[in-house]
């Protein structure tokens, strides 16, 4: 490994492209928003269906969240994507605990749920669900708008969207990725707002702040956050709040040689130092300053 980093810095270092724009820092966030569910309609027409969270609903189904959802369906033997759209309906407590999902083929493709309902009146076909206490028990049926009768569909969960993130942060170099920061194995401290260990999975927004190269030493201060309380759909205490973070990442040699971060903002508790930087010297790292 350390022959592989001699030869690259040297390579690097030949052929003179270590100049500020031949350069860059990339945050990356990779996502988990989707459903992929993989079945059959009256047992002998295998589908699969990818499905999207697409926002949320203007109104609650008895007490529970409701989500817009679109995606497509195919049947296998075809491939020829069919596009939906619906809403799911996610439990909120315990002493509410439904969940079920209705999708629609739409007439129109440029046609909408209406947000006041979540339904559509105009469309070629549906799925509908039964109401129960988890996506995993959901019982599915199909039929077209002109018909009266449903036929049963069996629906197995592939996928399943998640708050949780994979965060990282990439250096460039000519437009090849050279090293990669991965901020969950490097925050394993982080907690959420019950005292959980969550690190950093759940950290949704990264912002680069400034960057510099002194020799062969790449320095960054950027900032990063992530919700207060993950997985409670903006609800309870601290459900929309957020906690808010300033970081520092020296590498040297393409290996990291110091990070540290500091909360700067918190809903759960009051912050009582200032944090600092200057913007055209990132390697004297963050300033820490009392607050009187």
């Amino acid at each position: 490994m350390k022959a592989y980093i001699i030869v690259l810095t040297f390579l690097l270092t030949s052929l003179n492209i270590f100049a500020q724009t031949n350069w860059y820092f990339e945050p990356k966030i990779e996502r988990n928003n989707h459903y992929l569910l993989e079945g059959s309609i009256a047992d002998k027409y295998p589908i699969t269906m990818y499905l999207e969270r697409d926002g949320s609903c203007l109104y609650e189904y008895r007490g529970n969240v409701v989500y817009r959802l679109k995606g497509w369906y195919y049947y296998n033997n075809r491939k020829i994507k069919l596009p939906l759209i619906g809403s799911e309906t996610l439990p909120y407590s315990d002493r509410f605990n439904i969940c079920k999902v209705t999708l629609y083929v739409p007439t129109d493709i440029s046609d909408s749920i209406r947000e006041n309902s979540c339904d559509l009146e105009n469309y070629k076909e549906i799925f509908v669900t039964n109401e129960t206490n988890s996506f995993e028990l959901l019982q599915w049926k199909w039929r077209t708008n002109n018909s009266n009768s449903f036929l049963p569909v069996e629906l197995e969960e592939k996928n399943r969207p998640s708050e949780k993130t994979k965060p990282s942060i990439l250096l460039y170099v000519k437009d090849i990725e050279i090293f990669s920061f991965n901020l969950t194995d490097n925050l394993k401290d982080l907690k959420d707002v019950f005292g959980n260990t969550i690190g950093g999975t759940y950290i949704d927004t990264i912002q680069l702040k400034t960057s510099k190269k002194v020799g062969n030493d790449f320095y960054l201060i950027f900032s990063f956050a992530q919700p207060t309380n993950p997985g409670s759909l903006g609800m309870g205490y601290c459900g929309a709040g957020y906690e808010n973070y300033l970081g520092f990442l020296h590498i040297s040699s393409f290996e990291v040689k110091r990070f540290n971060y500091y909360r700067t903002y918190s809903c759960l508790s009051e912050i009582l130092e200032e944090y600092t930087f200057e913007e055209n010297a990132p390697e004297k790292g963050i300033t820490v300053k009392k607050n009187e």
